[in-house]
Parts: C-alpha cells; structure tokens; sequence
C-alpha cells in the first residue's frame, strides 16, 4: 500500500490532471474503502461541475442564438423598409415625369 501513496504522490507533484486521474482509476481497488468513498465524491463532484457548465453553455448558447435571430428579424424589416421606400421614390419620379409632360 505504502507504495501506491508513494507513485500517487509522485504523479500528483510531477504528472498532469489526466494521468492523476487515471492512477486513481486504475489502482481504485488498492485504496481503502473510506478512501474510496472520497475518490468516487470527488470525481462525482467533478462531473456534477461539468454538467452544470455544459447546460450554462447551452443555455448562453441559445439566448445568443435567440438574439441573433431577433437581429435577423429587425434586419428584414428594414430591408423591407427600404425596399419599400425605393419603390415609393421610383413611382413618385414617374408622376412628377408624367406631371412634367401634362404641362408640355
């Protein structure tokens, strides 16, 4: 047992997040059971945290998907708009021309 603290220890000031975790992992059964019982809570913890991010992520994810949509909408609308004003200008040229060749 002593030397399975040893290589944990070792790994946990030397090694990466990953390869603790996976020593963990890969000697759970070495460890005693009220050891065990806090690995398997910190690892529970750890994917509670990580659900939790997931669904803020969505969640952002789809107000910004939300308000680009709405920007989506004002931008129709004014291009609408426009349009409309365009054709309003064009049919007011034609009356003034054809008020121009009423007075001719």
């Amino acid at each position: 047992m002593e030397n399975v603290y040893e290589n944990f220890f070792k790994i946990l000031s030397e090694g990466s997040e990953e390869e603790v975790r996976n020593f963990l992992v890969e000697n759970f059964d070495k460890f005693p059971e009220d050891l065990k019982r806090d690995i398997i809570g910190v690892f529970f913890e750890e994917a509670v945290d990580l659900a939790y991010a997931e669904i803020e992520f969505k969640r952002k994810l789809l107000e910004t998907a939300k308000e680009l949509e709405r920007l989506k909408r004002i931008l129709e609308d004014k291009k609408r708009e426009l349009e409309i004003k365009k054709r309003i200008r064009r049919s007011k040229l034609k009356i003034d021309f054809l008020k121009i060749f009423e007075i001719l």
